[in-house]
């Protein structure tokens, strides 16, 4: 199940540079910590499979399988994959999302 409540916490991670750098190099556990203390509530397993199924949905769309070939890796490229999540997939899956929502 996709949790909308992480991807606004990997949004608004986005817009803190200063956080996500910190946080690229953090531990998983301490990303959720951050989570926590900024009033997001959902554990590690709802991270995992909301990431998971957010970039399987995300590929989908593109006509793409998720793996090791999909184009969605390119733009990991030189970014921590916390900052991959922030800045590329969980924008484009709140857009989808809300234009899902709007049809």
């Amino acid at each position: 199940m996709i949790d909308p409540n992480v991807l606004r916490f990997l949004s608004d991670l986005a817009r803190d540079s200063g956080k996500l750098f910190v946080l690229g190099k953090a531990s998983k556990a301490e990303v959720l910590s951050e989570a926590r203390a900024s009033g997001y509530d959902f554990d590690e397993a709802t991270f995992d499979s909301t990431m998971w199924e957010t970039e399987i949905k995300l590929a989908e769309r593109i006509g793409e399988t998720f793996d090791f070939s999909c184009s969605m890796w390119e733009t990991m490229w030189g970014k921590s994959y916390l900052e991959y999540l922030a800045k590329v997939v969980a924008p484009s899956a709140l857009a989808a999302f809300y234009s899902e929502d709007r049809a």
